[in-house]
This record gives structure tokens, C-alpha cells and sequence, in this order.
């Protein structure tokens, strides 16, 4: 398992107890609108809000043991149910998409 991987589960439940937080992944960080090839830990969150319009205790560190995170605004997620081929995405949310792992 790789070090992102490993950073991401260590602070999976640290940061979905932050308030707003929906979902954490993995995946390249966004800059300006635009993607860089730099892999992260994605945290998506219903509605993505200043630093200044949240306690201290729920903003996302800018990065988890020297990995980067990004945050992302998703609006609330839902579970579907699966069918037929699970290589296709259960839900696609911008640009990223959650797929089921065996």
C-alpha cells in the first residue's frame, strides 16, 4: 500500500469529523481551476466555505504527514445501488467518481 493510501486511512475519521465533510479520497489536486499531475487526499464537503467562516477545529489542514490535501465541493452524497458491471462508477461527482472495490 502506498504512502498516500496509508495517510488517507490514518486521517480518514479525523477529518469526516469535521463539520461539512461528506466524503475523503484520493486524487490529483486542483489549482486555480486547473488539474495538476500532483496526487492528494481529496476532502469533499457540501458546501466549501472560507477559512474565516470556520471554527479552527474544522479547517482541513493544507497537508497530513507531507501529503496535500485539497479540498472539494461535492454538495451531499448519496449511496446508489449497484448493477451489472462494477467497473462502472456508482456515482460520479465533478470530476471524480466512486467505484465499488471487491
Amino acid at each position: 500500500m502506498g504512502k498516500l493510501r496509508k495517510t488517507m486511512e490514518k486521517y480518514e475519521a479525523f477529518l469526516r469529523r469535521r463539520a461539512n465533510v461528506v466524503g475523503v479520497g484520493i486524487g490529483k489536486k486542483w489549482v486555480g481551476g486547473e488539474e495538476t499531475d500532483e496526487k492528494c487526499i481529496v476532502v469533499m464537503v457540501e458546501q466549501k466555505l472560507p477559512e474565516t467562516k470556520l471554527r479552527k477545529k474544522d479547517i482541513i489542514p493544507k497537508k497530513l504527514d507531507d501529503v496535500k490535501t485539497d479540498v472539494i465541493e461535492t454538495g451531499i452524497i448519496r449511496a446508489l445501488g449497484v448493477e451489472g458491471d462494477i467497473r462502472k462508477p456508482l456515482i460520479k461527482i465533478g470530476r471524480f467518481a466512486l467505484y465499488k472495490e471487491e
